[in-house]
């Protein structure tokens, strides 16, 4: 039991508690939800780990900073080489239960349908209905963005809180990046620092330390 819930890796990523890889690792070796696929690239060769969660599947999971409780995604979707088609994922994906959206990001804004031009926002060279969309850069709610006397349709993404948006930044390279959410489940550093393992116990519904020669305990 100890060994089936070791961490492994998938692609660059390391999977360990409280996720859990489906089809290699038992169920009770993390929380439902933080279940992870780790499925082939494309051309076969590389490894993606994938969240499904809460009706949104092939969530790219970029990167888990175990220590700061928090998991890097992006949808699997941002992977495509039009920057065009960036702007048409829905990003509400990121906003997903039991995760919470990290105060560390930042956010950057578009704008859609614009009834005017906006010669002082960039114009991403993307249309709908024959109309440009704009990038607006740094997203801050309590600036007025210039209209110019018309009207737009605005669009806030979160995106990775260490890029600096105060230069001429690559809007597909920040949204690529993705953006952290925060999880939370029982701190399990002492369980592993004595040789154990965290689990979790569908029957239950309870959190559990698997440790070495004593089998299961609850928590």
């Amino acid at each position: 039991m100890i060994d089936d819930c070791a961490p492994q890796s998938c692609g660059n990523v390391k999977i360990g508690y409280p996720f859990w890889i489906s089809g290699k690792q038992p169920s009770y070796c993390g929380f439902p939800p933080y279940n992870i696929t780790c499925s082939s690239s494309d051309d076969n060769k590389t490894q993606i780990p994938l969240l499904t969660v809460a009706g949104f599947s092939n969530i790219h999971v970029k990167n888990i900073y175990y220590d700061d409780h928090s998991i890097q995604l992006a949808p699997a979707r941002y992977d495509t080489d039009d920057p065009c088609a960036l702007l048409f994922i829905n990003v509400s994906a990121l906003d997903i239960f039991p995760f919470i959206r990290s105060s560390s990001n930042k956010q950057i804004s578009f704008l859609y349908n614009c009834s005017k031009e906006l010669p002082f926002y960039r114009n991403t060279s993307c249309v709908v209905d024959s109309k440009p969309i704009y990038f607006s850069g740094e997203y801050n709610h309590s600036k007025q963005l210039n209209f110019s006397g018309g009207s737009c349709t605005l669009v806030v993404a979160p995106v990775m809180g260490y890029f600096d948006l105060s230069t001429d930044v690559n809007y597909t390279v920040l949204l690529r990046a993705g953006s952290l959410v925060n999880w939370t489940a029982p701190d399990c550093k002492e369980c592993h620092d004595s040789g154990g393992r965290c689990g979790y116990n569908s029957s239950t519904i309870m959190w559990e330390i698997f440790t070495v020669g004593r089998g299961r305990s609850s928590s």
